[in-house]
């Protein structure tokens, strides 16, 4: 299956920039011939994990590079495996040995392998049989003079066969997908039909992941100059945070990259607060008060270090928050007696009122970027946890150029996994 050419040059970009660097992590080697050999692996990337083994017996020895022709497999302890076998990447009789990363292990193993132009390819082998490629391909077609775009899904009927033992997993081969997630989910499925306890996937989990977000929130809303708010920040009390996580990994680019996109809910309410004025006409002393709830979009890269446990990460990306509820109100006292302030006016203006019934336009839709700081891999009683610290600043209340304002939001939050 082509992959897109942006994720083709990412993953480009990844692995070169990984070259002149080592991440040595405890695994074996399996020679041609004699025992298996113990030590450290030079843990890098699909493509170059496929054409070259780097093996140290201990750290800080010298490393030696081991080819397809000079091993029969290696592998990471507890993470991913390598075969090396025979295999031909496009149609046709020729055929390349490379370390084949093995995705399953069971009655039926299935592996994958990465090209040169980044093309991912999948192998199928049942109880120790020969390698079938599992393969689609595209063309057209002419029917009553017209041209048409056809996908010929070979790889269905490979599945079919290799699952013909197993009615209820082949009757489900139609909906299978020419990835991993999809291929992983069908393999385990037909090693798992008739079997008691399931057998383990071998290697990266692939499949996304999904929890309940639980934390807590305190925000500033500051405001520009220009207004009579001019540089003044209000401070929120901590507010509660709930949602929902959703974790995407980017195994086919690096087994250190994913994709986290989170729903989340939230309420501030900024106590009211007392300050002068920086604009002469207002009066000496000032006191506003603001309360919003907003549901929020943070979309993140995240990279993680995977080797550890508890594992951390960095994310870095953008947020969308849509306010439900925006509510403000200001007052102001007098220089002359009798010093008394006024009654609460609205601060923002609302749909068929004039400029001077109040100071800002509502903003609904907030935009901003956010980063943040966790550790994941944690459990209780089997169940998945992950913390995190995160930061977002977007671009506030209004949407008036010369009433400018910011929001700066901080949070702690937990994320509590669905599937064990």
């Amino acid at each position: 299956m082509k992959k897109p050419l942006f994720l083709t040059l990412l993953s480009l970009a990844l692995h070169t920039a990984g070259l002149a660097q080592t991440d040595f992590r405890p695994g074996y080697v399996l020679p041609l011939t004699g025992d298996t050999l113990r030590g450290e692996l030079d843990y890098r990337g699909s493509l170059r994990s496929s054409r070259l083994c780097r093996f140290r017996p201990a750290a800080g020895a010298p490393a030696t590079e081991y080819r397809p022709e000079q091993l029969r497999g290696y592998g990471f302890a507890g993470s991913k495996h390598y075969e090396a076998r025979a295999v031909a990447l496009a149609a046709g009789p020729d055929s390349t040995r490379l370390f084949l990363e093995r995705l399953v292990s069971g009655k039926a193993a299935l592996y994958f392998v990465r090209d040169d132009q980044g093309q991912d390819h999948f192998y199928v082998a049942k109880a120790g049989g020969p390698l079938r490629a599992l393969r689609q391909t595209s063309g057209e077609t002419t029917v009553d003079g017209l041209r048409y775009q056809q996908t010929n899904r070979e790889y269905q009927g490979v599945l079919a066969d290799v699952f013909v033992d197993c009615v209820t997993v082949k009757a489900g081969v139609s909906k299978v997908r020419l990835n991993a997630g999809d291929l992983t989910a069908a393999v385990r499925g037909y090693n798992a039909c008739n079997v008691v306890q399931p057998l383990p996937l071998l290697g990266n989990n692939t499949r996304t992941r999904i929890s309940v977000v639980l934390g807590v929130a305190q925000s500033t809303l500051g405001f520009a100059t220009g207004n009579l708010l001019s540089e003044q920040d209000f401070r929120s009390q901590p507010a509660p945070v709930l949602g929902l996580g959703f974790y995407f990994p980017l195994a086919n680019l690096s087994e250190k990259l994913g994709l986290a996109v989170d729903l989340l809910y939230t309420r501030e309410k900024y106590q009211e607060r007392t300050f002068r004025s920086k604009q002469a006409g207002y009066g000496s002393e000032q006191q506003a008060k603001f309360n919003d709830a907003y549901l929020l979009l943070p979309v993140q890269l995240r990279y993680s270090l995977p080797q550890f446990k508890p594992e951390p990460f960095l994310q870095l990306g953008g947020s969308v928050g849509y306010a439900l509820q925006l509510g403000g109100e200001y007052r102001y006292r007098a220089q002359l007696p009798p010093y008394d302030y006024n009654a609460w006016t609205p601060i923002y203006t609302t749909d068929g009122q004039a400029r001077s019934a109040g100071l800002f336009s509502r903003r609904q839709l907030a935009f901003g970027a956010v980063a943040s700081i966790g550790l994941g891999k944690l459990t209780v009683a089997g169940r998945p946890f992950a913390v995190e610290l995160r930061a977002e600043r977007t671009n506030g209340v209004t949407d008036a150029t010369l009433y400018s304002s910011s929001f700066t939001r901080f949070s702690a939050l937990l994320h509590v996994g669905l599937r064990k």
